[in-house]
C-alpha cells in the first residue's frame, strides 16, 4: 500500500491553528450522470484527485477494465452507475440486471481488493 500524500492548511476556525488534510484519489462511477456532476460540483477546489469514469470510458461489469483504467489504486470510490431507465429496464431486463446488480457485485470487489 502507498503512503499517502500529506499537505497541511490553515484551520477555519483560527489561523494559528494548522490540520493535516490527505490528498486522496477518488474514482467517480457513472460520470456522465445526474448525481456525479453534483459531486463533482461540491467537490470542486478541494485537493483531492477525482477520476471521472462513464460507461464509455469503463464497464463496471469488467473488473480487469477497472484495474487497467485506474492504474496505481484509489483511496475512495463513489458508484453513481446505474442502469435507470425504467420503461428500458421492463425490456431490457438483462442489461439493467448487469449493471444494476452484477456490475456493482463486480465494482465491490475490486474496491475492496485495491482500497482494503
Amino acid at each position: 500500500r502507498r503512503m499517502p500524500i500529506v499537505h497541511y492548511s490553515t484551520s477555519v476556525r483560527s489561523s494559528s491553528t494548522i490540520m493535516p488534510t490527505t490528498m486522496r484519489r477518488i474514482v467517480i462511477t457513472g460520470g456522465e450522470g445526474q448525481l456525479a456532476r453534483a459531486i463533482r460540483e461540491v467537490a470542486s477546489g478541494t485537493e483531492n484527485e477525482y477520476i471521472t469514469l462513464s460507461h464509455r470510458d469503463a464497464d463496471i461489469c469488467n473488473r480487469e477494465m477497472m484495474e487497467r483504467l485506474v492504474k496505481g489504486g484509489v483511496d475512495i470510490v463513489i458508484n453513481c452507475a446505474a442502469y435507470t431507465n425504467v420503461d428500458g429496464a421492463e425490456e431490457s431486463v438483462y442489461d439493467a440486471e448487469r449493471i444494476n446488480t452484477y456490475g456493482v457485485e463486480i465494482l465491490a470487489l475490486w474496491v475492496a481488493s485495491t482500497v482494503f
